[in-house]
């Protein structure tokens, strides 16, 4: 008998405390943690225009452009001109990553075909002597390479790095298209 008087006891506290938290539910007004996430399918900033092949498109309605993050049209031209012709050679330039140091060089890197063990990076520096030094440091020279694959030009590089058992797999299909984008620049 001692021991279903405990049970009761601890039965109709279980079910109080579950009366508690369930009127607690109801009369708490909902913040925005609590808020389903359905409610936030709008994005956060309203002005931010994605395109699915990179920023190509005014980013807010401050006047900042994609461009000037890539280091102005001509640079973000030749990034398009490199995912065209890497499409062109059936070499598709996915997980796109932008990254800027303090000293305001900007990369932009593509892994190619979707793995992770052959990568592009496209470079940007403020002045050549930096590329040359940074491009040194990175890859043990400045001068253009075949493995890895290095192409510069004034402020710009074009590097196609791999590893693994496939190593160097794509550089026939880049050498050239490196080649003929940076032609111009030089």
């Amino acid at each position: 008998m001692g021991s279903q008087k405990r049970f009761d006891k601890w039965t109709a506290g279980l079910l109080g405390a579950g009366v508690i938290v369930s009127a607690w539910f109801v009369h708490v007004p909902r913040t925005e943690a609590s808020q389903p996430l359905a409610v936030y399918a709008e994005p956060v900033y309203s002005s931010l225009i994605l395109v699915k092949q990179g920023a190509l498109e005014e980013q807010s309605a401050d006047g900042f452009m994609s461009s000037e993050f890539y280091g102005g049209s001509e640079t973000l031209d030749l990034l398009k001109q490199l995912r065209q012709a890497c499409a062109r050679s059936d070499l598709r330039l996915t997980h796109e990553t932008n990254s800027e140091d303090l000293d305001g060089n900007r990369s932009t890197s593509f892994y190619v075909n979707g793995d992770s063990h052959h990568y592009v990076v496209f470079y940007r520096y403020n002045r050549e002597s930096t590329r040359l030094s940074k491009i040194r440091s990175l890859y043990g020279t400045d001068k253009d390479s075949h493995s890895p694959l290095i192409r510069t030009a004034g402020k710009l590089a074009l590097v196609y790095v791999s590893s693994g058992s496939d190593k160097d797999k794509y550089n026939d299909r880049l050498e050239p298209i490196f080649d003929s984008l940076l032609k111009e620049m030089k």
